[in-house]
């Protein structure tokens, strides 16, 4: 149920606890622009802290309420100046000075790219602006020692809200899409054949945690030798990768 791209912030998305406190937040209303603030402010201490560690827990819930998850699974993200390594659902990308390269294990892929800014804050200012347009309500609330922000959509077929808190160092917490109802068929092993519909509104929830400033770190660890190879500019799996696809989407630089 985990999706592979998260819209507003790159999963593979700060320093907090798991213990949030149970009780339901009170919410009070707030604007568009305090919000955008709040968000682009979460965004950039990932793009200014040079070296960093966190851990990710993702969890998802059959409906918007629902307290005992279907499936949960755990992840980390490192940063050491312009190095980086993530695993998080399965996926795991490594990259260094001179390459990118994302391993897919369910997919049986590895993709390799051009070095880029690999920070998991904001994905875009104008992405965030529209979805703040289409809301229908923008609100906010203490909770704990941290703020949470939620946007309520106007009716659509993706979600119904969206929620991100931060905490009092300024960094991302947690998120929490509330998807829009969708129908889904259960399959009837017995008879092999799919089985009735399911309506559901299923939640899921990322919670960033375990913040190390700066990250401790070996070199090797950016150094994709155990997945592929270079030999005079060309890319090659390894023996341990052998049946997976290489995808090379590399761009050469311009002279």
């Amino acid at each position: 149920m985990f999706a592979k791209t998260i819209p507003l912030f790159l999963l593979l998305i700060c320093g907090c606890s798991l213990n949030i406190e149970a009780q339901s937040p009170i919410w009070e209303t707030t604007g568009k622009q305090e919000m955008m603030s709040a968000y682009k402010n979460a965004s950039l201490w990932f793009l200014n802290t040079p070296s960093y560690l966190f851990k990710l827990k993702y969890s998802s819930f059959k409906d918007h309420a629902a307290k005992d998850a279907l499936e949960t699974s755990k992840g980390y993200f490192k940063r050491v100046e312009g190095n980086y390594i993530t695993e998080a659902a399965g996926i795991k990308t490594v990259q260094n000075s001179h390459l990118r390269i994302i391993l897919d294990t369910a997919d049986k892929t590895v993709t390799v790219m051009n070095p880029t800014n690999l920070s998991p804050g904001v994905s875009g200012a104008e992405e965030m602006d529209a979805l703040l347009d289409a809301a229908k309500a923008l609100r906010k609330a203490k909770h704990g020692n941290s703020l949470k922000y939620r946007i309520d959509f106007n009716q659509n077929d993706l979600y119904d809200a969206y929620e991100f808190s931060i905490n009092s160092n300024g960094q991302l917490e947690s998120l929490t899409y509330y998807y829009s109802e969708r129908i889904e068929k259960d399959y009837d092993v017995k008879h092999m054949q799919e089985g009735r519909e399911i309506k559901m509104k299923p939640r899921l929830e990322i919670i960033f945690f375990g913040y190390q400033t700066p990250a401790s770190s070996v070199s090797s660890e950016f150094n994709p030798q155990s997945i592929v190879t270079s030999e005079n500019g060309k890319i090659h799996l390894t023996s341990s990768y052998k049946d997976f696809r290489l995808l090379d989407y590399r761009v050469a630089a311009k002279q």
